[in-house]
């Protein structure tokens, strides 16, 4: 679930065999052109409103389910579900993670993607993940 754009979101779960996402979706005219518009904006509580939907069509029991965010604007998402998570928060989600007794994960060791991925003169230098390629 992410507020990115599905053309972002739906290739990197297909690399990742994430089954379903959801995702802010572009308007397109009948002749397949991008309108400029949102179909859909997976934001606030638009995304909580989808996971209960989502939730609804498949019979997932939402008290169940696991929600992660670090973002204030997801705590609408957060509180659809009845585990909520709050990873390395921002100021205002650790606020309201701390008031509604969410569980707060901070990264202990964190690592800076830059010191992950080599990066060359054009940009990062990236492997293909099924063959291996650069």
């Amino acid at each position: 679930m992410s507020a990115s754009p599905a053309e972002i979101v739906e290739p990197l779960a297909t690399f990742l065999a994430v089954d379903d996402v959801i995702a802010t979706e572009a308007k397109i005219d009948p002749e397949g052109r991008y309108t400029g518009e949102l179909a859909f904006y997976a934001y606030g509580s638009n995304k909580a409103e989808a996971i209960r939907q989502v939730a609804a069509a498949r019979g997932i029991d939402l008290e169940q389910s696991w929600a992660y965010s670090d973002s204030f604007t997801d705590v609408p998402m957060l509180g659809a579900v009845g585990r909520p998570v709050v990873v390395n928060p921002d100021r205002g989600l650790a606020r309201v993670a701390r008031d509604r007794g969410w569980e707060i994960r901070p990264f202990v060791e964190p690592v800076r993607l830059r010191d992950r991925m080599p990066v060359g003169p054009l940009g990062p230098v990236t492997r293909c993940g099924a063959c291996g390629r650069r």
